[in-house]
């Protein structure tokens, strides 16, 4: 490498450059892991539930009324398991694999 006036500007920029994203890349991991966790955790608690819908009964006082909790996550995975089921049962009795064959 020949030294010139561009390599003395660019090498010193280039380093300067990778050890500020370096000071930068701790705080950045450490608040994408804690928002991950938090994303984690409130998937489990919207999953957690076996049912579809749970009806609760919540009161303040001597008034009382019942609320409904559902599940819509788990609304949505039985319709597609619905929907591949019988796409895989048509596709069954009908005696194709599924597979589509390029034509030439």
């Amino acid at each position: 490498m020949a030294f010139s006036l561009e390599a003395a500007l660019v090498v010193p920029l280039v380093i300067g450059t990778w050890l500020g994203f370096a000071q930068t890349a701790l705080p950045a991991y450490v608040d994408v892991r804690q928002s991950t966790r938090l994303e984690v955790r409130a998937l489990k608690d919207a999953n957690r539930r076996d049912r579809l819908y749970h009806v609760q009964t919540i009161g303040i006082g001597s008034r009382r009324t019942m609320c409904l909790i559902t599940s819509p996550q788990n609304l949505i995975e039985i319709v597609d398991l619905i929907v591949d089921d019988g796409r895989l049962l048509l596709s069954s009795f009908s005696g194709q694999s599924g597979e589509r064959v390029a034509e030439p």
